[in-house]
């Protein structure tokens, strides 16, 4: 069995982390594979894509390919843990995750956390939602375009 045979084996969180994980290797397959077919994705409070290839397609020119996108993750809760609802079809649990997330358009290099949730059914992404503050973006934003004339500013992800 592939890995992607097994995400309705998964509990909620690991769809949502094995998704975010997938987009920051570059891996469309495996990130379009846990999409529901009629999934919506909110980003900063505007829908930006509904449908699966839709979906897909933002994805993808966002992440792009390896090294473009990177995610750092320091939280993932399920609101409802409880395993009996996971054991019921078309039971919805809700994720949220906080985490930092790490861009990379040229020379630009832009860094910024963000607040996700995500409605997962039967081990796919119905909704998935991005919430990022106006001043963080902007405040990435500035430092991004310094980091291409002085380059020790530019933000790296910290590692474990």
């Amino acid at each position: 069995m592939t890995s992607m045979q097994h995400c309705l084996l998964w509990s909620a969180e690991d769809v949502a982390i094995r998704f975010l994980e997938s987009l920051a290797v570059g891996d469309a397959e495996i990130a379009r594979h846990l999409l529901a077919p009629e999934v919506r994705y909110r980003f900063a409070g505007v829908w930006v894509g509904r449908g699966r290839d839709q979906v897909s397609q933002v994805l993808q020119r966002v992440a792009g390919g390896h090294g473009r996108f990177d995610v750092a993750i320091h939280d993932v809760t399920a609101d409802n843990p409880d395993t009996s609802v996971r054991q019921r079809a078309g039971a919805v649990e809700m994720v949220r995750t906080l985490r930092t997330d790490h861009l990379r358009v040229g020379l630009v290099h832009l860094q910024f956390a963000v607040r996700g949730m995500a409605r997962i059914r039967d081990g796919k992404i119905a909704v998935w939602e991005d919430s990022v503050d106006a001043g963080v973006m902007a405040s990435a934003l500035g430092r991004g375009l310094l980091g291409t004339v002085v380059p020790g500013v530019r933000p790296h992800l910290p590692r474990a």
